[in-house]
């Protein structure tokens, strides 16, 4: 079983969900991260629910306790960061379900947590 192609995940999902988040987290170093890190975590994305009794959810295996931190410690004092990952929703609620039924919602998610992690992203096609 294969995953899916590359060029089309970082064209159609990582891009643009790191273009609808404020300027600085769209860098070419974070969507390389952004794009690494679901092929990785999802054995080059192929599956959306972690494999076992794991609670993790979408490509990039976002626990739903890390995903809900993030909204209660952070993305609410963010306002701009806010409006961009609830205009990623369309309308749908911010809960951690969003990460397998919207890859958009989920690349921006892991764009946050990388954000907020204390190392630096490396320099862009630095893998």
């Amino acid at each position: 079983m294969s995953g899916l192609y590359l060029p089309h995940v970082h064209a159609l999902w990582v891009q643009p969900a790191l273009a609808a988040l404020p300027a600085s987290l769209n860098t070419l170093s974070a969507q390389q991260g952004v794009l690494g890190i679901g092929n990785t975590e999802s054995a080059g994305y192929r599956y959306i629910k972690q494999i076992g009794s794991g609670p993790a959810l979408g490509f990039w295996q976002m626990e739903p306790a890390t995903h809900d931190d993030a909204w209660a410690n952070f993305i609410r004092f963010r306002p701009a960061l806010q409006t961009a990952l609830m205009g990623l929703l369309g309308g749908k609620g911010a809960c951690a379900q969003r990460l397998a039924d919207t890859p958009l919602y989920a690349a921006a998610m892991c764009r946050v947590q990388l954000y907020r992690a204390p190392m630096a992203l490396p320099p862009a096609y630095n893998a």
